[in-house]
């Protein structure tokens, strides 16, 4: 299923000094002193390979993925063995290959149940949930791409991919109470002049959470709350749904119907948090790998 924009609305969280928890002059920033961060990684027993502390929330990630080696999943599809490893942001990145080769390959990071864990369905997290990664999207292909996903099928869970047909980079959660999305997006041309475009690294944070007044969803590019994307909700469709419970999948768009879009794109150092990080800690984060 593709989402397609039908309306602009501003953004809720902007990086800007005046809406940030602590006091700063961006221009003047040079350093970590600047911020009341802990004085030590409390999470760097889970190997989380940043350069300096960052602000984590209330608590640890609850899952992370370097993206540095094949042990960390399964390499799945008629051409799995085309999956393979290039320099990334911190060490080794995975690297997908081009669909309009037809390569049919993707990459499962696991089953995590309900039972056990919320991300899979952001809309159960009571404290939210937060995805944060690297990405480098290499070319269009022709073809819808999937970048991350925990709904393969037509199921409720959380989706990113570029749509081919409107040549836009999506942001969803499918919610299962009242199957509606909501969604976030960003189109190429702003896509191309604000980060680069194809073949550049850009680093992603998603923060979800239900709140009494509605949700709130915001997507950090590089840090910071683009004011060019725009935002709607909008119905989604539950035919053909599969249950495809907390399988976290990268490089697939959609297993349902059986129609693979694979990616052209390059990924590295996926974390995880079943808590909605605030702007502050979102900027951190991308900063500390500088």
């Amino acid at each position: 299923m593709l989402f397609n924009k039908s309306g602009i609305q501003d953004t809720s969280c902007k990086l800007v000094t005046s809406e940030l928890s602590f006091t700063v002059n961006m221009t003047e920033f040079n350093d970590y002193d600047s911020y009341s961060v802990p004085p030590s990684n409390p999470c760097a027993n889970l190997g989380i390979n940043v350069a300096t502390p960052v602000g984590w929330g209330s608590g640890c990630p609850r899952l992370y993925f370097p993206l540095d080696s094949m042990s960390e999943g399964t390499a799945l599809g008629p051409d799995a063995g085309t999956i393979g490893f290039t320099s990334g942001q911190v060490n080794n990145a995975f690297h997908f290959p081009n669909p309009a080769s037809n390569k049919q390959a993707y990459f499962s990071l696991g089953d995590y149940p309900s039972t056990s864990y919320c991300f899979p369905e952001p809309e159960i997290c009571p404290e939210g949930v937060t995805f944060a990664f690297w990405l480098n999207l290499l070319a269009l292909t022709g073809q819808t791409q999937g970048i991350i996903t925990t709904a393969p099928g037509e199921g409720p869970g959380f989706l990113m991919y570029w749509d081919n047909w409107n040549a836009e980079l999506i942001f969803a959660i499918k919610r299962d109470s009242d199957t509606r999305a909501e969604i976030v997006g960003l189109n190429e041309n702003d896509f191309v002049s604000s980060y680069g475009g194809f073949g550049t690294w850009v680093h992603y944070i998603i923060t979800y959470k239900v709140l009494d007044v509605g949700d709130n969803m915001e997507v950090y590019i590089n840090g910071e709350v683009d004011t060019a994307q725009w935002r709607l909700t909008k119905p989604w469709s539950t035919a053909n749904t599969e249950d495809y419970d907390g399988n976290l999948q990268l490089g697939l768009f959609e297993l349902g119907n059986y129609w693979w879009a694979t990616a052209n794109i390059k990924l590295d150092e996926l974390i995880i948090w079943e808590e909605q990080l605030p702007c502050d800690d979102a900027f951190r984060l991308y900063q500390s790998y500088n």
